[in-house]
Order: structure tokens, then C-alpha cells, then sequence
């Protein structure tokens, strides 16, 4: 298993700069929360680590694996809303997920591969939406399938970019609660855009606090989450409470501040 290295990478659009020199090292078998303000560069940087945008500045460093050819192999990624195909079944758009252990591409799928995309369907709750087109699924039945591809890829290291949107409580938290079994259990490494704070605290062993294209802080759940840091990175006034487990969680305050720059 591995983790992953940020060194000092910067990115832009055009003229306009979205990430800032960010220097981080994602540790192995962990689960890492991005969160921040919308448009703070969370996605950005999670598009870089990918290799679907190319940084102006610095690197991406995946250890023992430099070849962008195994990257599929090691990283796989569910993003938010993404289409699938309407006219293919859930089954063979899961089934996508083993394309990267393909022998060859005239090999075609193996019975371990569909073996594979039994269990995770079962595992998941989804063998009965096996042969339903993409275009009669919910919001959340497609997030379930992205994450069901993204489990047969089988990658030790899974990005997550707001994978739980369009979910209801129940879905949510099962997801969270597998992805908590696969870092645990199976020392993968996650890096997970978040936008509800509480989830974050719950499920994260990591929160980097992005403010502006830079990460503000970065640390466990005690001691990102501080009513300083929130109100300076977000810019609203929430209360800062304690659980019996001693881990914090937000309640709405009233009246909002002015958003400081709060990045060095």
C-alpha cells in the first residue's frame, strides 16, 4: 500500500491562480477530508493528484509507482454527479472498474472479474438494479454505482470528490462506513472532498483546511476544527461543541464575519 505526496504545487487558469504552492504527504491507510469554502481549490487539487489537470508548479508523487500507464492501477476516483452510460446496464458499467487488470485488450473479462463485480453489487445492495439501464437510476442509485466501479478497480489508494452528494442520512453513512472498512481493514488511502464538516469529523482520521488555494491548517478533527478557524476560513459565525468522545461538531451561529485571509 501507498500514500501520496504534494510537493509545492501550484495551478492556475489562465492568469488566475486557483492552488498555492501546496506541500502535503496523504499517510498510507488513512482517510483525509479536503474542506473549505466553495471554490477554495479542494476539486483542483484533487483533478491534479489525478493527472486530469497538469500543475504550473511542482509535483504529484506517487511512491514506487512513477509510470503515468499504472496509475489506473493504483488510483481510482469517484467524482460527483458523473454520467453513466444510459443505454448500458448497472453490471457492465461496474464492470468497466476491471478494465486496468485486463491481460490485454483483446483478453476480454475474466471470471474472476465478474466474480468481482458479483460481490461488490451484493456487498453494496445493488444486485437487483444489475441489468436496469443508467438512464432509470436516482441520484444516489448512480453514486453507488461509481463507488461499485471504483471497489472492483481494486486501488490501494480511492479519491472521493463530494462522492456523497444526491445521497440520503442512511446512504451516506453506509458509505462513509465502508470506506472507513477499506482504510482500516485494508490499509487503503483516501482523499475525500467534503463539504459537511460533522461527516468529516466522524469518518476522517485527517482534515486539510483549505482557504483561498492554500491549506490553511492540517491536522485531526481537534485541532482543525476551532471556531478561529472556521470563521476566518468560511467566513460564518458556527458554534464549536463537544461530543462525550471529546470530538467537535458545528451548530449554526447567528450573524456571519467577513472571511480573513488566513493562510500564511
Amino acid at each position: 500500500m501507498i500514500g501520496i505526496g504534494v510537493e509545492d504545487l501550484c495551478f492556475s487558469y489562465g492568469p488566475r491562480p486557483i492552488l498555492s504552492h501546496i506541500n502535503h504527504h496523504f499517510p498510507q491507510g488513512k482517510i483525509t477530508a479536503l474542506v473549505g469554502h466553495n471554490g477554495c481549490g479542494k476539486s483542483t487539487l484533487v483533478k491534479n493528484i489525478l493527472g486530469y489537470l497538469k500543475p504550473s508548479q511542482g509535483r504529484v508523487h506517487f511512491p514506487s509507482h512513477e509510470k503515468i500507464k499504472d496509475i489506473s492501477k493504483i488510483v481510482s476516483f469517484v467524482p460527483q454527479n458523473a454520467p453513466l452510460d444510459r443505454s448500458a446496464s448497472v453490471y457492465d458499467s461496474v464492470l468497466m472498474g476491471r478494465l486496468p487488470h485486463l491481460e490485454s485488450r483483446w483478453s476480454g473479462f475474466s471470471r474472476k472479474d465478474h466474480d468481482k463485480v458479483e460481490n461488490v453489487l451484493n456487498r453494496l445492495g445493488l444486485e437487483e438494479l444489475a441489468e436496469r439501464s443508467g438512464s432509470n437510476l436516482s441520484g444516489g442509485e448512480r453514486q453507488k454505482i461509481l463507488l461499485a466501479r471504483c471497489l472492483v478497480q481494486e486501488t490501494p489508494i480511492i479519491l472521493l470528490d463530494e462522492a456523497t452528494a444526491n445521497m440520503d442520512i442512511h446512504h451516506t453513512v453506509e458509505m462513509m462506513e465502508l470506506i472507513g472498512h477499506l482504510s482500516r481493514e485494508q490499509g487503503v488511502t483516501v482523499i475525500t472532498v467534503l463539504h459537511d464538516l460533522n461527516l468529516a469529523v466522524s469518518y476522517c482520521d485527517e482534515l486539510l483546511l483549505m482557504s483561498r488555494g492554500k491549506i490553511c491548517c492540517a491536522g485531526t478533527a481537534e485541532e482543525v476544527i476551532t471556531t478561529e478557524n472556521i470563521s476566518l476560513a468560511y467566513g460564518a459565525s458556527l458554534e464549536v461543541r463537544f461530543d462525550e468522545e471529546g470530538l467537535p461538531y458545528l451548530l449554526p451561529g447567528r450573524g456571519r464575519v467577513k472571511r480573513k485571509q488566513l493562510c500564511i
